[in-house]
C-alpha cells in the first residue's frame, strides 16, 4: 500500500516533466533507499527463520530509520526556506519520507504480529 503510494507520484511528477530532484535530495533519497531494504530484508530474515528474539535489534533499527527520515524533512525544510528547490519535487520527497515512514512502522507491526500469531501456536 505504501509503495503504491510512493511510486505512482513519482510516475506522475516524471510524466508531467516537473523538474527533477537536486543532487542532496537524491543522495538522500539513495541513503534512505538502502536504509530502507536493509530494514526489510532483515525483518524478512527473522520471519523466515522464525527468530524472533532480534526483534530489539529490528526496533533500534527502525528508530535509526525513522531517526534518519525526520532529519532528511529537517534538511528540506532548510533547503525550501533557502528556495533551493522547487514546490513540486518538495511535495513529491516529503510524501515519498512519509509513505517511507509508514512502512517502516507497518512492517514492524507485521513482524510483531507474525511472532504472536507463531508463539499462539
Amino acid at each position: 500500500h505504501s509503495l503504491t503510494y510512493t511510486v505512482i507520484p513519482c510516475q506522475e511528477h516524471i510524466e508531467n516533466h516537473h523538474k527533477g530532484m537536486n543532487s542532496d535530495l537524491a543522495k538522500e533519497l539513495n541513503d534512505l533507499s538502502q536504509k530502507t531494504v536493509k530494514y526489510i530484508s532483515d525483518i524478512n530474515k527473522i520471519i523466515n527463520k522464525q527468530n524472533f528474539e532480534k526483534i530489539e535489534s529490528i526496533i533500534s533499527e527502525q528508530n535509526n530509520l525513522i531517526e534518519y527520515i525526520d532529519s532528511c524533512r529537517k534538511n528540506q525544510v532548510k533547503r525550501i526556506k533557502k528556495k533551493d528547490t522547487g514546490n513540486k519535487a518538495s511535495l513529491l520527497y516529503f510524501s515519498i519520507l512519509n509513505e517511507t515512514k509508514n512502512l517502516a512502522l507497518q512492517s514492524l507491526n507485521l513482524l510483531k504480529a507474525q511472532r504472536d500469531f507463531i508463539q499462539s501456536i
